[in-house]
Order: C-alpha cells, then sequence, then structure tokens
C-alpha cells in the first residue's frame, strides 16, 4: 500500500485545483500552479472584481480592465507605443511597448478571458 500524495485545494473547498479549473469553478490564469481566487485572496489585484487577477488582464491586452479587448484598450496601447516603463501595454514584458505588444492584443481582440 502506498500514499498518493495529497491534491492541491488551495481555497480548501474539498476540491482538487485541477478539478475547480476542468469544471470552470475556478482559474489558473498566469498557469503559476494557484487557483485565480487564491492569488487575489493572498493579495493580487483585482480592480475589477471579476475574479481575474489584473496583471492576467494586462497581459493579454485588456488594458482597461473592462473585461474584453477592444478599440479602447488599442487607443490605450497606440498612446504609451515607443515607451519604456509604463505599467500597462508592455503586455511581453520586454521592456517597450512596440509591435509584440500590439501582436498580443491583437490575437486577444474581442476574445473573452
Amino acid at each position: 500500500y502506498s500514499r498518493l500524495p495529497l491534491a492541491k485545494d488551495c481555497n480548501s473547498n474539498g476540491i482538487p485545483d485541477e478539478c475547480d479549473i476542468s469544471s470552470g469553478f475556478d482559474h489558473d490564469c498566469d498557469n503559476n500552479g494557484r487557483l485565480d481566487g487564491c492569488d487575489i485572496t493572498a493579495g493580487a489585484e483585482d480592480d475589477n472584481i471579476n475574479g481575474y487577477p489584473d496583471p492576467c488582464e494586462l497581459d493579454r491586452g485588456d488594458l482597461n480592465l473592462d473585461g474584453e479587448v477592444g478599440g479602447a484598450d488599442l487607443a490605450i496601447m497606440l498612446s504609451y507605443w515607443g515607451g519604456v516603463g509604463y505599467p500597462i501595454g508592455d503586455c511581453n514584458h520586454d521592456g517597450i511597448i512596440d509591435g509584440g505588444d500590439l501582436a498580443i492584443l491583437l490575437s486577444n481582440w474581442a476574445e473573452p478571458l
């Protein structure tokens, strides 16, 4: 007889985290191995209170955090175009807002999170 390792259950709901994800109850948008709800409980920002940590939304191009990537986000990105060190718009984290970031934004255009 060997013991199986205990499954992670960071939200203590009695359901393994991977089952929470596969059922759609919760998600792990940044693939850090913790449910987004647990990340938020631990202090991750969720200013729009939608259950996704804001950095995940910003990284996909939802720069105004309204839940979708669209024209308003493109306008924000273009207003920072070429900028270095801005808090939003650098979706690929290479230090500059440029074509790589635009490609990420466009690839997520109108896609739900």
